[in-house]
């Protein structure tokens, strides 16, 4: 497959890719690793009130931090560029009761989750690519533009099920 042709405005050959597939020619160093951080606690308590009542807590705290980037056109010169780093925090609460009553056995709660977090993604698009008059290896802070993506997201949930006995046969509910 031809990556660049004779006659595209970039003036770019097949025979410009890189022998090693796994080579992105890229010239930014900040762009040859990754980091991807992920840390999580979570605590459950749980608490037998008697042998027909049990109440449950569980709370949970995650944060996830990567850096990394592509240049991906794999070509020496430096036509685009996307160093990209991004953060997400998300915390969980959920509350369990459950029950025999009589012939019934159930559990009832609720569940809450939210998370806030960012993907920020400076750019380069170098449409002359060197011919541009910039240096080969374009410094973070001077990025054409910007991919910012930030979210937040909460969400409640409440839930219940009951099994009931029916004459010695179990019907769930």
């Amino acid at each position: 497959m031809l990556v660049f042709s004779p006659e595209n405005s970039f003036g770019l050959n097949q025979s410009d890719q890189p022998p090693d597939p796994y080579d992105t020619y890229s010239l930014n160093n900040d762009l040859m690793s990754t980091e991807d951080v992920k840390v999580s606690h979570s605590v459950v308590a749980d608490w037998n009130q008697s042998e027909l009542l049990s109440v449950k807590v569980i709370l949970s705290r995650r944060t996830m931090c990567f850096e990394g980037g592509l240049d991906n056109e794999k070509i020496a010169p430096t036509l685009i560029e996307f160093p990209e780093r991004g953060e997400a925090e998300q915390d969980t609460f959920e509350l369990q009761v459950r029950g025999i009553t009589g012939r019934t056995d159930w559990i009832a709660g609720v569940f809450a989750f939210s998370e806030h977090g960012f993907n920020d993604s400076p750019f380069v698009f170098r449409f002359r690519g060197l011919n541009d008059g910039r240096p080969e290896q374009i410094p973070l802070s001077e990025f054409d533009g910007r991919l910012y993506v930030e979210q937040e997201t909460t969400s409640l949930g409440v839930f219940g099920h009951t099994d009931i006995s029916f004459i010695g046969h179990w019907v769930s509910v």
